[in-house]
């Protein structure tokens, strides 16, 4: 089976990313058919690598962009919104940490 791994990619360095519980996947089915039902526009995908800056990569759990202008295979254009869902291993202060790097990539 081919399966990406569940990591982040920064810096040279791979960081594991806690694996998703049922309510996690729970939450992010949910949010996936909220979004698609109120943002026609709009296409939800659930774990895209995004690409943040050189040597950096990413996997949210939801990443959110325009039909109109979808960036496949890496996003490397700041996209509409990334998602991280929390789950218990999370810890707060380093997810807090990645939603500011999101947003000085304009996300």
């Amino acid at each position: 089976m081919d399966r990406k791994p569940n990591c982040d990619y920064i810096d040279g360095v791979l960081a594991e990313r806690a694996m998703p519980t049922w309510d996690h996947r729970q939450i992010q089915t949910r949010i996936i058919v909220l979004m698609d039902r109120l943002f026609p526009a709009f296409s939800v995908g659930p774990e895209v690598t995004v690409k943040v800056r050189e040597g950096r990569y990413w996997v949210p759990d939801l990443v959110v962009q325009a039909k109109a202008s979808i960036q496949s295979l890496y996003p490397s254009v700041p996209v509409h919104l990334c998602v991280e869902i929390m789950s218990p291993e999370d810890r707060f202060s380093a997810t807090s940490a990645k939603c500011e790097a999101y947003y000085a990539w304009s996300v």
